[in-house]
């Protein structure tokens, strides 16, 4: 008898569980159906879903509310049913939940007119946008931008490093073998993405990326043969900066003339000799290495018309600036 006690109480408190839960379902479903009826108001842009909420058909305007009497093509609207326009069909062949037989049976047939739509398949933008994912967050965040004049790229890039990224995080980028003669891959950290995006001074991880990209232009022009790049890391003395004085400036070798062309930001406010000095060297190491016998040093020529910068900091966007529009 005491075991059978047990099993009664114990069927007995599942039973009160099970009608327990079945009261707080139902009175959630009283309170989500009392949400949504205090959302409806005449003139209300809406969304309209067919069996579930997350099937939304289509999208209109709330026409009538709370008037179960009224007709609707000669049908009462009925309770638990609101009376909408059309005004858009999202899926033009879906069924309408109260069709009218033999006029409109489809949300494409009642597109620009007015029907009874169930009140529990009305949807609000304001929920649409509680169901949007951290990615879909996120993704918009990511187009929020800085600057009105920054092109859209650059400002999801800024938006990323700053919200994305964290410091010391890197991006890495890998360059051929056949731009600098070597396999190598460059990490650009954090706050050097931030400092490109906000056109702050630029070291040489931010022009190594930029000439990749435009190695990759090259290569598909079939042009890689006749056009080569140098590392601008080999250069560098500077680990603040990845050149010899803090300053960019673009330099061009002709082989074939034995002429070196110079574009400087600064124009002859720089002083280049110690970089003549410097390439000078390496074009004679580069002949006996190759075994070319001349004794003639290359003949240095200045583009003096090439734009200039006009502060202390911007010198390695023209210096890129100028890659491109040669290439």
């Amino acid at each position: 008898m005491i075991k059978h006690k047990k099993r009664t109480i114990a069927i007995l408190c599942c039973s009160l569980i099970c009608i327990s839960l079945h009261l707080q379902g139902f009175q959630r479903g009283i309170r989500s159906v009392s949400a949504t009826a205090d959302l409806l108001t005449t003139g209300k842009e809406c969304k309209m879903a067919f069996g579930e909420k997350a099937n939304i058909v289509a999208s209109g305007t709330i026409v009538e509310i709370n008037v179960p009497n009224q007709l609707v093509h000669n049908v009462p609207l009925g309770e638990g049913s609101i009376r909408v326009a059309v005004n858009c069909a999202l899926k033009g062949d879906s069924p309408l939940p109260i069709p009218v037989k033999g006029v409109f049976e489809t949300v494409g047939d009642a597109l620009g007119s007015q029907v009874a739509w169930p009140q529990d398949l009305i949807v609000f933008d304001d929920k649409v946008k509680k169901e949007e994912t951290t990615k879909e967050k996120l993704a918009k965040t990511l187009f929020k931008s800085i600057s009105p004049t920054m092109p859209k790229s650059c400002n999801v890039l800024y938006a990323y490093a700053h919200q994305v990224m964290s410091k010391g995080q890197t991006i890495s980028t890998n360059t051929d073998e056949d731009i600098f003669g070597v396999k190598k891959i460059v990490y650009i950290f954090q706050e050097q993405v931030i400092v490109f995006a906000e056109m702050r001074e630029i070291g040489q991880a931010i022009i190594i990326a930029h000439i990749s990209y435009l190695f990759r232009l090259v290569k598909s022009q079939q042009r890689d043969q006749v056009i080569g790049f140098m590392d601008p890391a080999r250069t560098a003395h500077d680990p603040r900066y990845g050149n010899l004085w803090g300053h960019w400036i673009l330099t061009i070798i002709d082989e074939d003339k034995d002429n070196v062309y110079v574009m400087d930001p600064l124009g002859a406010r720089h002083p280049q000799d110690a970089w003549k000095a410097v390439l000078n060297n390496g074009i004679k190491a580069f002949n006996a290495q190759i075994k070319r016998r001349t004794c003639k040093l290359p003949t240095w020529i200045m583009f003096s018309g090439a734009p200039k910068q006009s502060d202390g900091k911007s010198c390695g966007y023209f210096v890129m600036r100028y890659m491109k529009d040669i290439l």
